[in-house]
């Protein structure tokens, strides 16, 4: 059995499989602040299923030493800094091998093989969480890369003087991730169906996307996360603000995300 761990901001999945090829059951819950509650709880999901377990792939936000199986930094898990998730669960699984990847890398991937960028070879992923991450996937591969690909940490405002809890000024994460949805406009994205709002934030996005698509050069960019549940609300003048930012470039398709499992999925594609 291989168990896959997907660990995001705001929800946490479990899936398991016998085949590498479906889930034979998900168990979602949401992700804990205290990185022993979270530890605990992914012990507990497992052993409750009394499994024979052969390998545990893990799925995070955050900066991660992959090796060590250490979570560096997360901005939104102040708690979790320097943690390391290999310990606890080899002491619990001893006969367990483990992998660590970065959420949005294996959302890419799964995004790029099963969903909606399968037909295409350069396929760019940006999800739009309670955090922002991304992935450029080439010919069905994560992007090569020597400490993360992080485009949520871009700077788009050199003028920015609050810091963001990244430590950071002016990234994009700060004006376009759900978190920052959120302390804008004072609603969530989720609850939000004022045009006007959605407008104002798709020139947000547009900024942080503009630039991923000169420097990634996608056939496809798909849009994921919790605020692409609202794709149909922001996608008519996200394309209008790419046209006005990019007038020499053809802006590559855009389309929302089509699986709800894209972490979990992606570990059936990654080599």
């Amino acid at each position: 059995m291989t168990i896959c761990i997907d660990i995001g901001g705001s929800t946490s999945r479990l899936g398991f499989s016998n085949n590498k090829r479906k889930f034979d059951k998900i168990i979602r819950f949401t992700t804990f602040d205290n990185f022993q509650d979270q530890i605990n709880r992914i012990i507990f999901e497992i052993k409750s299923q009394s499994l024979d377990i052969s390998k545990i792939n893990i799925a995070a936000a955050g900066s991660l030493d992959k090796k060590k199986g250490i979570f560096i930094k997360w901005g939104q898990k102040k708690l979790w800094r320097g943690q390391n998730i290999f310990q606890p669960l080899f002491q619990a699984f001893p006969k367990t091998s483990f992998l660590l990847e970065n959420d949005a890398n294996v959302a890419a991937l799964g995004e790029a093989v099963y969903g909606a960028g399968r037909n295409y070879s350069l396929v760019g992923y940006l999800t739009l969480s309670s955090g922002i991450g991304g992935c450029l996937i080439i010919n069905k591969k994560i992007t090569p890369h020597h400490f993360g690909i992080e485009p949520a940490h871009q700077i788009i405002n050199f003028y920015e003087t609050k810091v963001w809890s990244c430590g950071q000024r002016g990234c994009f994460e700060s004006y376009a991730s759900g978190t920052a949805f959120k302390q804008i406009f004072g609603i969530t994205a989720e609850e939000c169906d004022d045009k006007n709002i959605w407008k104002a934030y798709s020139k947000l996005v547009a900024v942080g996307l503009a630039n991923l698509i000169v420097l990634w050069s996608p056939e496809i960019m798909v849009i994921g996360g919790g605020v692409a549940n609202k794709f149909e609300q922001f996608i008519s003048p996200l394309k209008l603000e790419l046209k006005k930012l990019l007038p020499i470039f053809n802006t590559p398709l855009i389309l929302k995300s089509k699986l709800n499992d894209a972490g979990l999925y992606g570990w059936f594609a990654f080599k």
